[in-house]
């Protein structure tokens, strides 16, 4: 029976790994899945806590090597949320009509949920950052599966979420390619789902979907983290980041879960063959590259995935960076947030009321021209207006 429920990262690895299907994942006040088990039904045999990512230490012991990635196909960076390191990686594993490639997708009701597609060219639904836990299913069995029979297999997903795949599968396999991506913390499906009704009550029209991370232009220098809803009357909603409830609440760590904050993955060991994300601070290096035209940050944590990263370089442009040029503006690498001391008053509030006025007076306020300088500006020109400050 599972002994350490307050811990657990929802990532179902229990769930599948049961063999009498005791246990079954329940949604609690605040939207996040938790294992609940059938005491009747429970042989002890303990295989769920000896998969469960809190109980193992999955950590890669090898050398990382840490990369800057540009994807030559102008079209893949266009529908990615960075500089489309994903799209590159799946391809580069494998050239055969047996990959399957996981990965966290939209479903038809706005919900995320981790699915697989049977090419490459069925990956495009895994592109783009989803700020919301995504619901593994059971897809952990599915591609133990494929690999059992001798197939392909690329699995992306956040870092707790490929250590439950790692714990659930028990060894490696050579046809296996891990991802994970750099984690901010997770919100659940029930606080997106409110802040939807929030704006289809605002809107009086039905949300019909929806994008967190989209390129637009301040005052001429582009930003690469704005929303873009459509609705089911036609009309289309941008917006800046900074003008986003959601995102701002997101970004101010107010409704993520508990796990979150103390995430024994937020650290420079990873538990992927790669890790990928944004190359915030890329402008330091290089004043040519921008982070918000699509520039990824890759680390190599194995030797597959060191050996992956020299054959893109073929195709792609690569750039072996410093560990500490990576990891400078990515503090989610080495750290786990902040605990936010109004969460639980938010989950409170989101009980009994609509989404904006749970988040009211919880995220800060700020103005434009504030967000310009802090998120969108080169960091040379940073420089500048702060030395003019001093």
């Amino acid at each position: 029976m599972i002994t350490d429920i307050e811990n657990c990262y929802g990532c179902k690895a229990c769930e599948q790994v049961c063999p009498v299907k005791c246990i079954s994942m329940k949604t609690d006040g605040e939207g996040f899945l938790y294992p609940e088990t059938d005491e009747s039904l429970c042989t002890g045999c303990n295989m769920c806590n000896r998969v469960c990512p809190m109980t193992k230490d999955l950590f890669s012991e090898e050398p990382q090597s840490f990369f800057c990635f540009i994807n030559k196909e102008k079209n893949e960076i266009k529908k990615s949320s960075s500089g489309g390191a994903f799209s590159a990686l799946s391809r580069g594993f494998c050239d055969t009509a047996k990959l399957k490639v996981f990965g966290a997708k939209w479903d038809k009701d706005l919900s995320v949920c981790h699915e697989y597609a049977e090419s490459l060219n069925g990956i495009n639904v895994f592109r783009k950052s989803k700020y919301i836990q995504s619901d593994t299913r059971n897809t952990f069995s599915i591609a133990r599966e494929f690999l059992d029979k001798g197939e392909t297999v690329v699995y992306s997903g956040t870092p707790c979420q490929i250590a439950g795949l790692k714990g659930f599968l028990g060894k490696d396999y050579d046809k296996l390619l891990t991802i994970d991506v750099i984690c901010h913390g997770v919100p659940s499906q029930y606080v997106f789902d409110k802040y939807v009704k929030s704006i289809e009550e605002e809107n009086k029209s039905k949300v019909e979907s929806f994008s967190f991370r989209n390129r637009r232009s301040v005052f001429g220098v582009r930003d690469s983290q704005c929303v873009k809803i459509k609705l089911s009357d036609g009309r289309e909603i941008k917006r800046f980041s900074f003008k986003d409830t959601y995102i701002r609440g997101y970004y101010a760590r107010l409704y993520y879960r508990k796990c979150c904050y103390g995430c024994k993955f937020a650290r420079r060991q990873r538990v992927s063959d790669i890790t990928i994300g944004d190359f915030w601070g890329i402008d330091r290096l290089d004043k040519k590259l921008n982070p918000h035209n699509g520039v990824s940050l890759i680390i190599a944590s194995s030797e597959k995935g060191r050996k992956l990263i020299e054959k893109l370089s073929a195709a792609h442009r690569v750039k072996r960076v410093s560990e500490e040029d990576a990891v400078r503006l990515n503090k989610n690498l080495y750290r786990p947030p902040d605990y936010n001391l109004n969460r639980s008053i938010f989950f409170e509030r989101l009980a009994n009321t609509g989404f904006n006025t749970a988040v009211n007076g919880f995220i800060p306020r700020i103005s434009k021209v504030k967000y310009i300088v802090s998120n969108v500006l080169p960091e040379n020109i940073k420089r500048i207006l702060k030395a003019g400050e001093e």
